[in-house]
Order: structure tokens, then C-alpha cells, then sequence
């Protein structure tokens, strides 16, 4: 790494956004491609006939948020939201709330030809889903705390302030519970979010035997609670909201110690020695060794792979 790219490098990790959970994730899977989109930044300019996939989710996010964004906490006082409410007041919002974060990102409205009418219906489908899930998840009442939440915690290594930052889509509590909850219109499965014992009975000893999913669920609720340390790690759960399948809800699973435990001081040993090698300026960002992420990577015609 060249004193130019150690400078950009440490000015990403010290700025006011720090480095994101994806972007950790990113050089976990492929350190070349961090170096290409975060130091380098360098964008695919590719243009595509259907709505990029990052609009829709927005477009869907959106929604969901204006939904509930009625129930926020007012001062100290929270408001439960059973069965009744929700029926009566926040599903008849869908379509309107849908509307107005469609017109927030395509004030052109949506096209009604090809795939990206596809994807209108496919929207549609999964906001539909999900209102049907919430009916019967409110039968257990659930007091929304946060939307759009920034999650952050910082520490330094090496002389380096290494800050960490994120956003939560929804942070509510259910049965005594926080629960944190990112929602994905993308692929999920139950292994995605599983903390897996290792080959040997143990549990990982390195960030990089996390799943990329159950890795973002982990640091979100490292974040919250480095946001609040008088909340114990029992006390909260994480969780993927997986909107286009009907199970919809994806908890983060961990099977074994040291992260029922020690959760705390598990991730900051992880999250330190992944920020050394980051920093450390005789490794290069080489490319990963596995090819399987490289099929859909944005880069992988610059790379030569």
C-alpha cells in the first residue's frame, strides 16, 4: 500500500461514516475489490433497461418506514401496536406511503412497460406479503423505537480511529425484547444468519468465518450496544426481515460460546485485528482466492479474472 492509498484509507475509516458493514464485508470477501470501490472509487457505469435493484429496495424501504413512522415515540411514551391498530389504521397507508416513496425516488412516476413494470408488481407483492405477516405478528403487540436508525462505535488501532457506522431499519421491542431488523428484498436463507459451530466443536476464531449476513446483524447490534452499554447483549435480538419469502423472518442464530458470553469483547478482538491487517501497509488488497464472488462482481473485466 503506497502513503497515498494508506492516507485515503485512513481518512475513510476516521470519517464521519466511517466504514459501513458492507464495506467490512467486502474486504473480508475480496480485498482487491475494496481497494477498486472504496479507495479507488471506481463505479460501473453500466446501463441497464430495468430499474436498478438498489431503487426498488429503496422504493420498498421507503415505504415501510412511512408506514410506521406514525408510531415513533413521542418524548418517553411509546405506543403498542396490536392487531387492531394495525389493521385499522397502518395497512390502508400502504398505498399511499408506496406513492409518495415512489414519487421521492422516480418523480416520473414508474415505468408501466418490461421488466420494470415486473418489478412494480413484484413490489407490490412483497409489500402485500409483508403486511400479511405483520397481522399476525401483532397479535404478539410490538413497540417501534427507531427507523432508519445510524448505528455506530469507534475505537483506535494502531494510532488509527477506526469508526464503524450503519443503519438500522428498524429497531423495535416485542415480548420484553430490542429487536434490530434490517430489511432485504434480496436472497436470504437460515444459513445466512447462523453463527455455526467450527469442524472441531468450536466456535469461530476468525471474523471471516461469518456468514456476510449474520457478520452485518452482529455489528448492528455491537453498535447498539456500544450505543447503549446499560442494555445487556441478552436483551437484544437481530434479525433479517427476508421480504420476498413468506417465512419472512431470518433471526440471527449463534450456537455456541464466546459470543453468547463475551459478546462484546469477541467482536472488539474481531473487528481489531481485522482494522490491523487493513492497515497494515506491507499487505497489499490482493484478490480473493475464491472465484465464486467474482461472477457477479461489478469489476471482475478490470481484474482480468
Amino acid at each position: 500500500k503506497s502513503p497515498a492509498v494508506m492516507e485515503t484509507l485512513k481518512a475513510k475509516m476516521g470519517s464521519a461514516n466511517g466504514l459501513a458493514p458492507t464495506s467490512l464485508s467486502t474486504y473480508i470477501s475480496c480485498p482487491l475489490k475494496f481497494y477498486l470501490k472504496y479507495i479507488a472509487r471506481i463505479e460501473d457505469n453500466s446501463m441497464e433497461e430495468d430499474l436498478q435493484s438498489n431503487v426498488t429496495g429503496t422504493i420498498v424501504h421507503s415505504t415501510l418506514e412511512r408506514m410506521f413512522s406514525d408510531y415513533l415515540p413521542q418524548g418517553n411514551t411509546t405506543q403498542l401496536i396490536g392487531t387492531e391498530l394495525f389493521c385499522k389504521a397502518i395497512e390502508p397507508s400502504w398505498q399511499r406511503c408506496f406513492d409518495e416513496a415512489v414519487q421521492k425516488e422516480l418523480p416520473a412516476g414508474l415505468p408501466d412497460i418490461g421488466y420494470n413494470y415486473l418489478n412494480r408488481v413484484i413490489m407490490d407483492e412483497i409489500i402485500t406479503a409483508f403486511i400479511e405477516y405483520e397481522k399476525k405478528e401483532t397479535v404478539k403487540p410490538i413497540e417501534i423505537l427507531q427507523l432508519e436508525q445510524p448505528l455506530s462505535a469507534t475505537s483506535v488501532v494502531n494510532g488509527t480511529t477506526c469508526k464503524i457506522m450503519g443503519y438500522a431499519d428498524r429497531i423495535d421491542r416485542t415480548q420484553g425484547k430490542i429487536r434490530i431488523i434490517d430489511y432485504k428484498t434480496g436472497r436470504v436463507a437460515d444459513d445466512d444468519v447462523k453463527v455455526r459451530q467450527t469442524a472441531t466443536g468450536g466456535t469461530p476464531t476468525d471474523i471471516r468465518d461469518i456468514p456476510e449476513k449474520a457478520l452485518q446483524l452482529l455489528l448492528y447490534k455491537y453498535m447498539y450496544l456500544q450505543e447503549h452499554p446499560g442494555i445487556r447483549p441478552d436483551d437484544i435480538d437481530a434479525a433479517i426481515f427476508g421480504l420476498r419469502y413468506n417465512k419472512i423472518l431470518f433471526q440471527l442464530h449463534v450456537e455456541h460460546e464466546p459470543l453468547t458470553s463475551a459478546f462484546i469483547s469477541t467482536m472488539e478482538q474481531w473487528l481489531t485485528e481485522l482494522f490491523a491487517e487493513m492497515l497494515d501497509e506491507k499487505k497489499p488488497f490482493v484478490q480473493c482466492e475464491n472465484e465464486k464472488p467474482c461472477r457477479n462482481c461489478d469489476f471482475k473485466k478490470l481484474c482480468k479474472r
